[in-house]
């Protein structure tokens, strides 16, 4: 087996999973999440994102809690899944969305 390296950027690794949350096979969703995986579910309710700094701004990167640890490891998985070539052309640098909620993951 071979151990290859991924990459550490935040950005291209939140992109990848943007990109897997809306891609479908098929009609499918392309990403599927068994629902054992509660912390992982509970993460992209609200428990994995950025916080809040100003009234309706946010920092630029996730705040570490309980949910980052397993929403970095599914961001390592699937940089290398979708590819990190194609996650850097397609990146651009861009802030988090505002929303009035303390939290805002990956899309909003």
């Amino acid at each position: 087996m071979c151990i290859r390296d991924s990459s550490q950027d935040w950005e291209p690794r939140r992109e990848s999973v943007d990109i897997m949350l809306r891609q479908t096979n098929r009609g499918e969703p392309a990403l599927l999440i068994d629902q054992s995986c509660n912390r992982l579910i509970q993460g992209f309710m609200g428990g994995y994102g950025y916080k809040e700094v100003q009234n309706g701004v946010f920092g630029d990167k996730p705040v570490k809690n309980r949910f980052s640890h397993v929403h970095d490891a599914l961001q390592y998985l699937l940089v290398k899944l979708v590819g990190q070539n194609r996650v850097l052309r397609k990146t651009k640098k861009r802030k988090p969305r505002y929303s009035r909620r303390s939290f805002s993951g990956y899309g909003g």
